[in-house]
């Protein structure tokens, strides 16, 4: 809030402008909002981030505080920067390879019971899709789905241009999610229960 205030006070503090050879005038004041704003978001950026990693979640441990250090300069330094192009390269390249190996370097903060979780999901999945028969089918269905897609994409492009004819690829989408919902139906959790 503060910084929106200050980047207001900013703008309307300067007089507006009222001939063509004050629109420079317009520009120089937009900047300086942009400038207060960005100093703000930055550091927003920076401790929203320090506070993300560092909190125990219901799945998740705290990561270490100097590890959460990295990943709030990092975030702040590229978040801040975004708008001024000219020193695009020195700070945003660096932030993104410190991300990088953060991200790369990171040991599974997860609890024990999500990792479980995580292992029985694995073992299920495998079971129906290492099935031939099912394998088959979702292949041959989905090859269907995204043949009709290609070719009612050309279609429409031509008949009412291509600007909305890529609106079929969502679509496709959906249907190939709703197919592999029907065909992976998990074991049901009264047929563990013994009677």
């Amino acid at each position: 809030m503060f910084g929106l205030i200050v980047a207001a006070i900013a703008y309307f503090s300067i007089a507006n402008f009222t001939t063509l050879a004050e629109a420079h005038e317009g520009d120089i004041r937009l900047i300086r909002v942009l400038g207060i704003l960005l100093f703000f978001i930055t550091i927003s950026v920076t401790g929203f981030t320090f506070l993300g990693v560092t909190q125990e979640t219901s799945s998740h441990y705290p990561m270490s505080k100097k590890r959460a250090l990295w990943y709030a300069g990092a975030a702040g330094s590229e978040r801040g920067l975004i708008g001024a192009l000219g020193v695009l390269i020195a700070f945003v390249l660096p932030s993104a390879g410190i991300f990088t190996f953060l991200v790369l370097s990171e040991k599974d903060r997860s609890k024990e019971w999500v990792k479980r979780q995580r292992e029985e999901m694995i073992k299920t999945q495998s079971k129906i899709w290492n099935d031939p028969v099912t394998a088959a089918r979702f292949g041959m269905i989905s090859g269907a789905i995204w043949i009709m897609a290609a070719g009612i994409f050309i279609l429409l492009g031509f008949l009412i241009g291509f600007k909305f004819s890529w609106l079929v690829f969502i679509f496709a989408t959906a249907i190939q999610l709703l197919v592999q919902a029907v065909m992976v139906k998990p074991e049901e959790p009264w047929n563990h229960v013994s009677g």
